[in-house]
């Protein structure tokens, strides 16, 4: 129960009994001080004391007399009471005789113009209007528009957002804002002019809650929103949703309806895919509990040999979310060449008829969408891979997914190779690896004795760099100091008089 007069104040309520049941803060929650008072038997709360509901406050506490002509009431087991003077522990509470006498009083609200209103268990409401001797003072300070959640991708650039008149002094009278951060670390937030700024950190995800608070003499009114800043995708497919196809492993038949389509690595580059999101929407209001992606080569424009099943595994996703946020059990590493991909829900369609359809959009990337029904759910012996729109005799589609991981680029002038550890490299060896803070690289005791030298270079995990060492002895070996990056992957070329590619976790 906040006063409305001085935020700052608030009274606590405990309904338990055998404990001192109602306090006081006047600094904001610093400090609180017990005025149970004569509503205790016995002084720490023990003894037939009655259970305290909640408690209301019957006009301010601001002026020149402050708080002395302001009304507390408290709803209680034994009925309502009320105080007109706070005393510590030495508070006397009145009863409130007559028309609730003895009735357990659940609530109590009251209005600023002295409109009181308790809910009693058994004998429905009560209401009563009271002369208010130190009204409130009608508010001159305001917020003019809210601020909207959103969302942005990690590694965004700097976002501005106009506030001016976001808060009004009915009388004109000068407004000071303050800006308030629960995560800095992720979101700087400054005002500039008549704008707020976000600067994101890098390769960080999470969200912020970010506050304006607008000062105006004694009045104080706030606004804020939360941002949250989000993994950015290797791969997309999520334009707007044009149709919807079933991909379901109808566990009650049994038998498999699956969609599947394509998409492509770049020459050049090894994806580490560990998370795939697929977007959908389900009938009979299914639980999602159980789902599977499989990853098949590329064989002349159909899902060939397949490479990767990730098996039963639950989304990380509300599992009444239709779209299915599938982290893998392991990373999945792709070297570049072209793929399909299908998800599938493992779902019994009886007895509420439960379906997951995959969304799709219009066929803009690569080959469209294919379909088989193993199961011949659909009653055409369409048993094996064909392209969607000779199936359902529509446009041609893509399935809407996107893919999460880490893209390893070691670009066209390297020979693409596996990763490889620094054991590959005649004993060669780094520790610990995961780390939370140095990295120590030794290059063993061959490669120490020949005086040979390497370049080093270390990449995030969205391949952008963040170390370079250049003519680094062997003899010496390299300590990198990575406590002030975030956590993740990150990946090394060596390169000079030995070569390779390997792969670091900061924890």
């Amino acid at each position: 129960n906040v006063d409305p007069s001085n935020s700052d104040r608030v009274i606590i309520t405990f309904s338990n009994y055998g404990i001192p049941s109602v306090f006081i803060t006047e600094d904001a929650g610093e400090t609180w001080t017990n005025i149970s008072g004569n509503l205790e038997e016995n002084a720490d709360g023990s003894g037939n004391g009655p259970s305290v509901r909640s408690t209301a406050f019957l006009g301010g506490s601001h002026g020149t007399f402050g708080s002395r002509l302001q009304k507390i009431y408290a709803a209680t087991s034994t009925g309502l009471y009320y105080t007109n003077r706070l005393n510590g522990e030495r508070t006397v509470w009145v009863k409130e005789q007559f028309a609730i006498g003895n009735s357990v009083t659940d609530e109590v609200a009251t209005r600023k113009d002295g409109f009181i209103a308790v809910a009693a268990h058994g004998n429905g409401m009560f209401s009563a209007r009271f002369p208010i001797f130190s009204p409130l003072p009608e508010p001159t300070l305001s917020v003019a528009f809210g601020l909207d959640n959103f969302e942005v991708n990690e590694n965004s650039e700097d976002t501005k957002f106009d506030i001016d008149g976001l808060f009004v002094h009915s009388e004109g009278r000068p407004i000071e804002i303050e800006v308030v951060n629960d995560n800095p670390e992720l979101v700087s937030a400054t005002i500039e002019g008549d704008s707020l700024k976000l600067s994101y950190a890098r390769d960080l995800i999470g969200s912020a809650s970010i506050g304006l608070i607008a000062t105006s003499g004694e009045e104080q009114v706030s606004e804020g929103f939360t941002v949250e800043v989000l993994e950015t995708p290797i791969y997309v497919q999520d334009n707007a949703q044009t149709s919807i196809k079933l991909s379901q492993n109808l566990l009650d038949f049994p038998g498999l309806v699956q969609s599947a389509d394509d998409f492509t690595i770049p020459a050049g580059n090894t994806w580490n895919i560990n998370r795939i999101l697929a977007f959908g929407i389900s009938l009979g209001s299914p639980s999602f509990t159980s789902v599977t992606v499989k990853i098949f080569e590329d064989n002349a424009g159909l899902p060939g040999e397949e490479v990767y099943d990730s098996g039963v595994i639950a989304p990380v996703s509300n599992p009444g979310d239709a779209n299915l946020d599938i982290e893998f059990p392991e990373v999945l590493t792709l070297e570049s060449g072209s793929y399909w991909i299908s998800v599938y829900a493992n779902l019994a369609f009886r007895p509420n008829g439960t379906l997951w359809f995959w969304s799709s959009q219009e066929n803009v990337v690569g080959e469209e969408t294919r379909f088989r029904d193993t199961v011949n759910f659909f009653g055409l012996g369409v048993t094996d891979w064909i392209p969607n729109s000779q199936f359902f005799i529509e446009d041609p589609i893509d399935h809407k997914f996107q893919i999460f991981g880490d893209i390893i680029s070691l670009g066209s002038s390297v020979e693409n190779r596996e990763l490889v550890t620094l054991d590959a490299i005649k004993g060669a060896s780094v520790y610990p690896n995961p780390s939370r803070g140095q990295f120590v690289f030794n290059f063993g005791d061959d490669l120490s004795k020949s005086n040979g030298k390497v370049t080093v270079n270390i990449f995030n995990s969205t391949g952008n760099l963040v170390r370079t060492d250049a003519d680094v002895s062997m003899s010496n070996g390299l300590v990198w100091d990575a406590s002030n990056l975030p956590s993740g992957f990150y990946y090394v070329k060596i390169s000079g008089d030995v070569s390779g590619v390997f792969k670091l976790a900061k924890n």
